[in-house]
């Protein structure tokens, strides 16, 4: 009998045990200890570097635990105050914010920076944005990967115009080497932890569970996100008359035959970069007025209205694009256009990293 009731006991404690949970880091970039990483400059005070997360649905619910990083160029040992923010997942921006606090930042070319977002850490029930808010300007700043851009829907910008780019829409080629760790108890998740990875800790790969983007050697684009053609956004929504104006689209659902016209006019130039993104140029000679944005892909359409102004000021004569941001084609620099400049490297730091890891936790 005494021993029935110790078997039981046993046996009751066992079942009451908690579940050990797991722990899964999510990442976007296939940069690994050692490996190259570009420091981005050109951030402006009140810019953002932003990623899209998704994970596994196995894994969810989760907790995000922590979010990790590169932060570094220009001198190491540089304390910086940077804001942490996390959203749900809303498209082509942010959705419901999840959470947000300021961290202080040591500056390190050879150091993961781990942020601790300790009693507050949100619960994490879908794909969520993480971005990493700049209390400065320049130096020091994140990484990006020298692998290319693997996931251009995951990859974006805040910038001082108040919107949000992706940020090869900027001319920034590479991931954000920005990741983020969820406590789990679920069973999902690729062999690395990460959101596509390879086996071998590799990195993701561009055609692996993404969620949009043009396959390594060109190809075809995917639908994008599951959802309808849409338009979001035209960069620099003026140009002259008398000049060809190159123009950023961003919005959804677009493939390599998305077509783009002003009111009756054809945009010139079409490239479609992922299916969220898209460039072209306004030609030169249309007449002055305000135009509707019209994209069409077979029978579905989509119509933006009042979207682009063609002026008639000549083009040489300081007449600007309206584009408070700085984009290309824009009258004055701008943030955007310093990040344009430095893309691919060119005034951008290259080092080579190292994975030691630092803890860092909210400011009070």
């Amino acid at each position: 009998m005494h021993r029935l009731a110790y078997l039981l006991l046993a046996t009751t404690a066992l079942l009451a045990a908690p579940v050990a949970a797991a722990t899964r880091t999510l990442k976007n970039d296939g940069w690994s200890s050692g490996g190259q990483a570009y420091f981005q400059q050109g951030f402006a005070l009140g810019e953002r570097a932003g990623v899209v997360f998704v994970p596994e649905a196995g894994d969810l619910p989760a907790t995000l635990r922590s979010v990790e990083l590169l932060f570094g160029g220009g001198s190491p040992g540089i304390m910086r105050t940077v804001t942490l923010l996390v959203w749900t997942d809303g498209g082509t921006a942010p959705g419901t914010k999840l959470y947000e606090a300021d961290f202080q930042l040591t500056s390190a070319d050879d150091a993961i920076n781990s942020l601790d977002l300790g009693e507050m850490a949100p619960t994490i029930d879908g794909p969520f944005w993480v971005a990493l808010q700049f209390g400065h300007a320049g130096f020091p700043s994140v990484a990006r990967d020298a692998d290319g851009l693997a996931y251009p829907d995951r990859n974006w910008i805040y910038a001082t115009d108040g919107n949000w780019y992706q940020s090869q829409v900027l001319g920034v080629s590479g991931d954000w080497i920005i990741r983020a760790t969820l406590e789990t108890g679920g069973t999902g998740g690729t062999p690395d932890g990460g959101t596509g990875g390879t086996p071998d800790g590799g990195g993701p790969g561009p055609t692996d569970g993404g969620t949009g983007g043009r396959p390594d050697g060109g190809g075809a684009i995917d639908a994008g996100m599951g959802q309808g053609l849409f338009l979001t956004r035209i960069t620099p929504t003026s140009g002259p008359a008398d000049a060809d104006t190159p123009v950023a689209i961003l919005g959804r659902g677009f493939t390599a035959e998305t077509t783009f016209r002003l009111g009756p006019h054809w945009l010139e130039a079409v490239e479609v970069d992922s299916p969220t993104a898209a460039t072209a140029v306004v030609p030169a000679g249309l007449p002055p007025d305000t135009y509707d944005l019209i994209a069409q892909a077979g029978p579905a359409q989509y119509v933006f209205p009042s979207a682009f102004t063609v002026v008639a000021e000549p083009s040489g004569e300081g007449g600007g694009c309206g584009c408070a941001a700085g984009a290309a084609g824009s009258g004055r620099p701008g943030a955007l256009l310093l990040l344009l400049l430095v893309a691919a490297g060119r005034g951008g730091r290259r080092t080579e990293a190292r994975q030691a890891l630092r803890r860092v936790r909210p400011l009070p």
